[in-house]
């Protein structure tokens, strides 16, 4: 099935690349319910796929680093545009990019992705299996359509929290999109964490104020499963992270990359006034 366009008015140089996002908020997998802003997988997906009109055909065993910092929220309505430009901390063997996303004059999302080799990889003790009644992963990933849920599964083994990816079904957007559905999945998998580790209300929301994530190219994401890596909470910001594992056989697992997601976590009212506050700062600056 056709790639769906989530970029328009491409803008293509010796200088990098930049487009429009495309924000249908009647699309059913990024805006999977009702949101109040723009989702911060939109911009990452936007992002990465300028990044592929920039890179020649990676090695077989390139790995990619990418870090965001999100400063702001992006409205449904923005005109929201992303763009890509090399970096001087690239070489030819591992090219490295600066990433951004803005809204007028200011930058919305922030960051670097940089192609490189250093392998993640090295092997550990199996995961235990899951025993008994699994969580409700799809509720506790904040996920009401089935299809857009991309835990299979996800349980408690002793203290130590587990989750397997799936893949979506064919026609889904990010089943054309391998990185960004790995990165999908890590994301619905700390939003788990934050409920069923730190013991958030399913009522809570999460903001997201920052992720790194490194992991290899070519990695299938339904070959992936996670752990909860505890991290200490510092007030209403948590470090929301895992490690990703393959099973290699021999009662073995294949540790093959992390992803950190920096988030607050507030209840509803709190987040609401964050949001009151945010638009009346920007407001009063234009």
């Amino acid at each position: 099935m056709k790639e769906k366009a989530i970029l328009r008015e491409w803008s293509r140089g010796s200088t990098g690349a930049t487009a429009r996002l495309v924000v249908d908020k009647e699309d059913p997998f990024f805006f999977d319910h009702a949101l109040d802003h723009v989702p911060g997988i939109l911009v990452i997906a936007g992002l990465l796929d300028l990044i592929r009109t920039q890179s020649a055909e990676p090695r077989p065993d390139g790995r990619i680093k990418v870090s965001l910092d999100f400063a702001k929220f992006c409205e449904p309505d923005d005109d929201i545009t992303v763009s890509v430009s090399p970096s001087a901390a690239g070489t030819e063997e591992e090219p490295a990019w600066e990433l951004a996303a803005t809204v007028g004059t200011s930058t919305a999302v922030s960051g670097t992705a940089v192609l490189h080799h250093k392998s993640a990889e090295r092997f550990v003790p199996a995961a235990p299996e899951q025993r008994g009644e699994g969580l409700a992963a799809a509720e506790l990933a904040h996920r009401e359509r089935p299809e857009n849920a991309l835990l299979g599964a996800a349980w408690w083994a002793d203290d130590r929290l587990f989750a397997r990816a799936q893949r979506p079904p064919v026609g889904h957007p990010l089943r054309t999109r391998p990185l960004v559905e790995l990165i999908e999945s890590a994301r619905q998998f700390v939003t788990l964490i934050g409920h069923a580790g730190y013991e958030r209300p399913i009522g809570d929301k999460f903001i997201l104020c920052a992720l790194e994530v490194d992991i290899p190219l070519g990695l299938a994401p339904g070959e992936v499963s996670m752990e909860w890596v505890r991290k200490p909470v510092d007030g209403r910001r948590y470090p929301l992270t895992a490690r990703l594992f393959r099973s290699s056989g021999d009662d073995l697992d294949e540790e093959v990359g992390s992803a950190r997601f920096d988030t607050m976590i507030v209840n509803p009212r709190q987040y609401q006034t964050i949001r009151f506050r945010r638009r009346h700062v920007e407001e009063r600056a234009i």
